[in-house]
């Protein structure tokens, strides 16, 4: 695997590479932070805080184009009005996937979605495979 430092400056990624840290980069408003158990493995394990400008995304999407406008006005309106709101995501991820080829993982994601009121909701996500896969 090429490390996220590895891409070219034409990517437009500002990423700094330590190995005794991690990946620390940040795109368009998106924050990565990752540490890996083994650098050399990345599937031994690590841990990410990644955080997601979902209001920049909203504003993309507005943009001039009034067929887009249309559709987020209708999605306000909707069930998934609340997802229109969500103005960040920021989540904590550890993994353990050494022998995820074989069926065995375990993903732990704690999120939190903060709305433009500055409220916050909290949750986690844990994913597990817990049998080897036969073939």
């Amino acid at each position: 695997p090429i490390p996220l430092c590895a891409l070219p400056p034409t990517t437009g990624i500002n990423a700094e590479y330590m190995v005794s840290s991690g990946i620390n980069a940040e795109y368009m408003g998106v924050h990565l932070d990752l540490a890996l158990q083994d650098h050399n493995n990345p599937l031994v394990g690590g841990k990410a805080h990644v955080e997601l400008p979902v209001s920049a995304i909203w504003k993309l999407i507005e943009g001039e184009n009034q067929l887009m406008k249309t559709f987020v006005i209708a999605l306000e309106k909707s069930t998934l009005g609340k997802l229109y709101d969500v103005k960040t995501v920021k989540a904590d991820i550890t993994y353990t996937a050494e022998k995820a080829l074989e069926g065995i993982y375990n993903i732990a994601v704690d999120y939190t979605l903060i709305r433009g009121d500055g409220s916050e909701e909290t949750a986690t996500v844990v994913l597990q495979g817990k049998k080897s896969l036969e073939w």
